[in-house]
C-alpha cells in the first residue's frame, strides 16, 4: 500500500476511516466508480484503491473527491474518534467508531 501505516503494519486508522467514508459517500450519491471516476480525472480502478486502502488519498484529491460528490471536506472525518491512539489498528478504530 502507498501512503501511511500504524506501527503494527497495515493502513493508518485515518487512512481506512477516509476510505470507509469515501465508499459510503459513493454510494449514498448514487454514482459508480466510473462516474466518480470519470468526475476527478483517474481511473475507477483508483477509486476502488482508494475505497479499500490499498492507496492513500492526497489532500488535493480529498478536495476533488468532495467536490464530485457534493459534500463538504469534513464528511470524510466524520465519526472518527478526536483522538486516534498511536498504535491503533484499524480493528481498534472500528471498534471505537461503533462505541459511540
Amino acid at each position: 500500500m502507498s501512503g501511511g501505516t500504524n506501527p503494527l503494519g497495515g493502513p493508518d486508522p485515518v487512512d481506512l476511516h477516509i476510505s470507509a467514508r469515501l465508499l459510503e459517500l459513493r454510494k449514498a450519491s448514487g454514482l459508480s466508480q466510473k462516474a466518480l471516476a470519470r468526475a476527478v480525472g483517474i481511473t475507477f480502478q483508483q477509486v476502488q484503491k482508494y475505497e479499500h486502502a490499498r492507496n492513500r488519498v492526497s489532500a488535493s484529491m480529498l478536495y476533488g473527491l468532495a467536490r464530485a460528490l457534493g459534500v463538504p471536506l469534513w464528511a470524510f472525518f466524520e465519526g472518527l474518534p478526536q483522538t486516534v491512539p498511536p498504535g491503533s489498528s484499524g480493528v481498534e478504530i472500528a471498534t471505537l467508531q461503533k462505541g459511540k
